[in-house]
């Protein structure tokens, strides 16, 4: 949380460190890619942003630095309750992006 706790980003930059911004546009569309940060989407997401809350879990604070794991729940309207969890982040060596998920990641900056 202390690199991604920004509730209200109020850039482009800014909302790459939001962990509510990040899990709205996750929400919202099922990836989050570059074009998840336009003023567009900022704007577009900001409600659902501002429904994302977060706590630190002591279960993965006691394992920080080592790992980077984390849990996410999502309640829907209905108090339907999904929920994952990691024990490393996405991109971390234990974890580590598949060449696809690379070149996903790299499709359209050359643009």
């Amino acid at each position: 949380m202390d690199v991604c706790d920004r509730p209200q980003p109020d850039s482009e930059y800014a909302a790459k460190f939001s962990l509510y911004y990040c899990v709205a546009a996750a929400l919202d569309a099922g990836e989050v890619i570059f074009d998840s940060f336009s003023e567009a989407s900022r704007n577009r997401l900001q409600p659902l942003r501002e429904r994302i809350t977060t706590v630190v879990a002591d279960e993965y604070e006691s394992n920080h630095p080592v790992h980077w794991g984390s849990a996410v729940t999502v309640v829907t309207c209905c108090g339907e309750q999904f929920s994952t969890q990691r024990q490393a982040a996405k991109g971390d060596p234990e974890s580590a992006l598949s060449d696809d998920e690379i070149l996903h990641c790299w499709v359209g900056l050359e643009d």
